[in-house]
């Protein structure tokens, strides 16, 4: 389904390899951490509560609407070429920006930055790709989790 797998309890985080003003640390890409940010969660549960005013009901349809929008656009994201997979991440980086699954946001943000093909031919944007799949998988989970709640 996904281009990647994930392994964790529900206490999912994901730390990010750039820094606050938006330039790389070195190193993997999932080793590194914001120093100013920290880690980020798969999915920020307050956030979205206050999106949706506590209305559970509408929690769930946005939720479900999310998942299928995870479905349809993680595969583009982990495999489309250059401008597909720019186009991919602005949605689902909108999407997920919405829901409060900032980690994804962020990983999208990156791979839309690297547009048609800016940096793809680098190991910069294959680790991006990895990245993006173990997120997406992440919060594909915990969104699952969170509907048979």
């Amino acid at each position: 389904m996904f281009c990647g797998t994930w392994s964790a309890d529900k206490e999912i985080v994901m730390k990010s390899p750039t820094k606050i003003d938006g330039s790389r640390r070195p190193g993997g890409p999932i080793s590194g951490q914001d120093s100013a940010a920290g880690p980020r969660k798969m999915l920020d549960i307050l956030h979205l509560e206050r999106q949706v005013l506590g209305d559970m009901q509408l929690r769930d349809e946005l939720l479900r609407l999310y998942a299928e929008q995870l479905m349809a656009l993680g595969p583009l994201i982990c495999g489309a070429p250059g401008q597909a997979r720019s186009e991919a991440a602005h949605t689902l980086r909108g999407a997920s920006l919405a829901i409060g699954a900032l980690a994804l946001a962020h990983v999208c943000g990156e791979l839309e930055a690297q547009g048609n093909g800016a940096g793809e031919a680098g190991q910069g944007g294959e680790e991006t790709r990895r990245e993006a799949a173990l997120v997406i998988e992440g919060t594909r989970r915990r969104v699952a989790e969170l509907l048979r709640s």
